[in-house]
């Protein structure tokens, strides 16, 4: 990818941890913006720590029918995607839409990261011949599985929807 595709998707992905940072602080979460490898940052609220990876995909209008999981980071370098070295407790599989640069949070699914990655292990073995997707945007030719929302675990995955007035107000539904 150029580094002018690498530079919107960075500046996407600040933007869209703003926006996040605010609804964190709009239920009193504590935020400490410790990413590595392994996880985005660390929520605190009532002395109890999650460690939260983020991930965001955009279409100004699109519904999704389902979530993206990385397998092969690079398919050149074969690095291997973030299913496998994603250590969080949580997975925010977060959904954005509204006109370039003034993107919003339309709504995410909140996933148990360990849960989902034995689910979907197992999953695998049975299914396959799961759905490949391949994408350019990133830093690579990345591989991801499609994985149905309707087929995972309602113990695993919570949809959170949101009402947007402004920057200021934010309301779950």
């Amino acid at each position: 990818m150029s580094n002018i595709l690498i530079e919107k998707e960075v500046a996407f992905e600040k933007r869209m941890n703003l926006y996040m940072e605010k609804l964190y602080k709009f239920y009193g979460f504590g935020i400490i913006w410790d990413g590595d490898r392994q996880k985005d940052l660390t929520l605190i609220k009532d002395g109890k720590k999650q460690l939260i990876e983020h991930k965001y995909r955009y279409f100004p209008d699109k519904v999704f029918d389902d979530i993206l999981v990385e397998i092969m980071q690079d398919m050149k370098t074969h690095n291997l995607g973030w299913i496998y070295g994603c250590g969080a407790d949580r997975l925010y599989y977060v959904i954005c839409q509204g006109e370039i640069n003034n993107e919003y949070v339309s709504y995410y699914y909140d996933i148990d990261m360990p849960k989902f990655k034995e689910w979907l292990f197992g999953w695998l073995k049975i299914e396959k011949r799961p759905q490949y997707r391949t994408s350019l945007i990133g830093y690579g030719i990345t591989l991801n599985i499609a994985v149905p929302l309707d087929i995972i675990p309602d113990k695993i995955i919570i949809k959170k929807n949101y009402i947007i007035k402004n920057d200021e107000d934010l309301h779950s539904v």
